[in-house]
């Protein structure tokens, strides 16, 4: 697969832990976002206090929202053929859309594996601690929310595109 993808659809869970409660999807052509995607998820399960406040995703939120099996259709309408993008989806997101009764077949490009191949080769401009999509985001200064399904596919856009062209310094404090 070509790591050098220009049009993809970065993709983003919110579970708790195995029942999906937010997806997010941004859908890219040529490097600009085109289509966005954003669901709550009804898991017919409570959410816990953990995953609140981890993700501000309430019971209230999700009580009145869709369930998967309503969204799924809709979400793979959306995604079509393209190469998913996503952090941590080869190991998690995609094993909980499978877990779901969702397998995708798409091609996918795991912006984790991708920065952890930078790190390890030490190719990061400089040194950074991890590759969790929480540190690269302070790394390149991006602001916006976390652990909010559509936020970290942006976030992840901006990440994807940095790694793509080989931008890997730090940004700098204005």
């Amino acid at each position: 697969m070509d790591p050098k993808l220009h049009d993809y659809t970065v993709f983003d869970l919110e579970t708790t832990g195995k029942k999906i409660i937010q997806i997010g999807a941004l859908k890219v052509r040529d490097d600009q976002t085109v289509a966005k995607f954003s669901t709550y998820v009804n898991p017919l399960e409570k959410i816990n206090d953990y995953v609140s406040h981890l993700t501000g995703i309430s019971n209230y939120q999700t009580d009145a929202a869709p369930l998967i099996d309503e969204v799924m259709p809709d979400f793979l309408d959306f995604v079509g053929d393209d190469t998913l993008v996503g952090h941590n989806i080869l190991s998690f997101d995609c094993n909980v859309l499978a877990d779901n009764g969702y397998p995708v077949a798409n091609p996918k490009l795991d912006t984790l594996l991708l920065a952890n191949s930078y790190k390890k080769r030490g190719l990061f401009a400089d040194p950074i601690s991890n590759v969790r999509l929480s540190t690269l985001k302070e790394y390149y200064g991006i602001n916006i929310n976390s652990h909010i399904a559509i936020s970290d596919c942006i976030t992840n856009n901006i990440v994807y595109q940095k790694l793509r062209d080989g931008d890997l310094a730090k940004a700098t404090e204005n």
